[in-house]
């Protein structure tokens, strides 16, 4: 099976209306580059197998749109098309602030992909940190971890059994450095699945709060703000 890579940016080439190719993907890019990018520039009349290829195995995928103001159907249809192998959850079509074409607020209403950014990515400014935290937590939230599998790993990190019975709030307070984490298509080491199950089921509420707040420090961590892996 071929590796899936972080971060894909589609940006489109120039038009009649344009001298050059748009340089929105190239700031996204810049802006994004210690994520993993990956970028193409595509036909807007791109068939769906084609895109079919081109999106199969990245975890999130970023539409640019230059000129928001003008998209019409051909651009609304690719994301449709985009959505349709990919998921909404692993798609943002990104667009500089300013008037938004009726094809693309439609799109928005049926799918929520839409992010707006300001004029300039600049270095540390407001777009760009906005930008970045969209997509880490996008990044984040398509790769679930096993909870379960989590405790037990970190509890033989640890070398503690307590690990597994202490409370899920406490376990909730353990910096990430501390983590073992586990995600539920890898290969690593396994608890007995009666006790999975048994955790899941007594103890839902705790562990969904315990599955959030880690994605809240992995989103850091990406971020790179994690503050020495403390919350």
């Amino acid at each position: 099976m071929q590796a899936s890579e972080p971060l894909l940016i589609l940006g489109f080439g120039a038009d009649a209306n344009d001298s050059v190719a748009e340089d929105l993907p190239t700031a996204l890019a810049t802006a994004l580059a210690d994520f993993g990018v990956v970028r193409k520039t595509i036909d807007r009349k791109l068939e769906v197998g084609a895109i079919r290829d081109l999106v199969a195995n990245v975890e999130l995928v970023i539409v640019a749109v230059e000129h928001p103001e003008s998209a019409g159907v051909d651009v609304t249809r690719l994301v449709d098309q985009v959505v349709g192998v990919r998921g909404r959850e692993r798609v943002v079509v990104a667009v500089p602030k300013g008037t938004v074409s009726a094809a693309l607020l439609d799109l928005d209403r049926r799918q929520s992909v839409l992010l707006t950014l300001g004029r300039r990515l600049g270095p540390g400014s407001t777009s760009t940190q906005r930008l970045r935290k969209r997509v880490a937590a996008g990044l984040i939230a398509v790769q679930p971890l096993d909870l379960p599998a989590s405790l037990y790993r970190t509890a033989i990190q640890q070398r503690s059994v307590e690990v597994l019975a202490e409370n899920l709030s406490l376990a909730a307070s353990r910096p990430i450095r501390d983590w073992e984490l586990a995600r539920p298509e890898d290969h690593g080491l396994r608890p007995n699945p009666l006790w999975s199950s048994w955790l899941a089921a007594s103890h839902e509420l705790e562990l969904a709060r315990l599955g959030r707040h880690l994605d809240e420090l992995r989103v850091q961590m990406l971020l790179g703000d994690d503050h020495e892996g403390n919350a």
